[in-house]
C-alpha cells in the first residue's frame, strides 16, 4: 500500500491551525489586572520638647526626647506640621543602631599653671573638700563656681589661720568651655564668692575693669594720627 502524499495545501492548513491555536492560548490564557496601590509609608509624629519637666504627663499627646507639660500658644492640641519635606520615604520599619555620644575631650592644662608648676609644687584639691591640708601655703582658686558650703567653710578657716589665698573670679569667662558640647544646655560662665567676699569686706563689681595703664599697648589710629595707648589691650 502506497504512503499518503502530503501536499502543499496540507502544510498550509496545518500551519494556519497551529497559528490559530497559539494565538487562542495567548488571548484567553493571559489575563490583565490593575496594579494594586502601594501601602502608604509608616509615619511617626515626633516633637521637640523645649522645657523639660520632672514629672511625666498622664496622657502624652506626642513623642519627644523629654517630658514636657504644656507648651506653645494654642489652647487646643493640634497636628504637628512643618514646611520641610523628608528627603526619603521608606514603607518598611528597620532597626537603627544608635551612635554612642561623643566623649568630652580632656581640657589641656593652662599655660599659666604649667609655668607655676616649674617653680612650685602644685597639689590639686577636690571641689567638695572640707579641709585645706596643713602643708598648703598658698591656696589658688581659679574661676570658682558654685562651691559647696563645706568647701567655702574650709577656705574661710584656711584664711583665718593665716593661709595665703589667691582667687580669680570672672563675671563672664571666655575660657569656660565646659558647656559647649552639642546638645547640652548653656550654663552660667560667671564665677564669684559672694558669701566669703562679704565676710571679708570685699565685693566683685562685674561691670567695671581695673587695668594698669603702663601695660597698655600702642594702637595705630590711622594714617596721619598718632598712636594711642589702649588700656583694654595689655602686653
Amino acid at each position: 500500500m502506497a504512503a499518503p502524499q502530503v501536499t502543499a495545501g496540507d502544510r498550509l492548513g496545518f500551519t494556519l491551525f497551529l497559528a490559530l491555536a497559539v494565538h487562542g492560548v495567548l488571548l484567553f490564557g493571559v489575563g490583565f489586572a490593575p496594579e494594586k496601590p502601594r501601602a502608604a509609608p509608616n509615619s511617626l509624629d515626633v516633637t521637640l520638647a523645649m522645657h523639660r519637666a520632672d514629672d511625666a504627663p498622664e496622657e502624652a499627646d506626642f513623642i519627644a526626647q523629654a517630658n514636657q507639660v504644656g507648651s506653645g500658644t494654642e489652647e487646643d492640641k493640634s497636628e504637628l506640621t512643618t514646611t520641610e519635606e523628608a528627603p526619603f520615604s521608606d514603607p518598611d520599619s528597620r532597626q537603627v543602631q544608635l551612635q554612642e555620644p561623643t566623649a568630652r575631650q580632656p581640657t589641656p592644662a593652662w599655660m599659666l599653671i604649667e609655668e607655676i608648676r616649674q617653680l612650685f609644687q602644685i597639689e590639686s584639691l577636690k571641689r567638695d573638700v572640707d579641709l585645706i591640708p596643713e602643708n598648703v601655703s598658698v591656696l589658688l582658686l581659679i574661676h570658682p563656681k558654685q562651691l559647696p558650703e563645706q568647701t567655702l567653710y574650709a577656705i574661710d578657716q584656711f584664711v583665718l589661720r593665716g593661709g595665703k589665698l589667691l582667687t580669680f573670679v570672672d563675671p563672664y569667662s571666655e575660657a569656660d568651655t565646659q558647656a559647649e558640647m552639642p546638645g547640652e544646655a548653656v550654663i552660667d560662665k560667671a564665677s564669684d564668692l559672694p558669701a566669703l567676699f562679704k565676710a571679708w569686706g570685699l565685693r566683685m563689681v562685674p561691670d567695671q575693669v581695673l587695668g594698669d595703664g603702663s601695660y597698655a599697648m600702642s594702637v595705630n589710629m590711622g594714617q596721619g594720627q598718632r598712636p594711642v595707648r589702649h588700656a583694654a589691650w595689655l602686653s
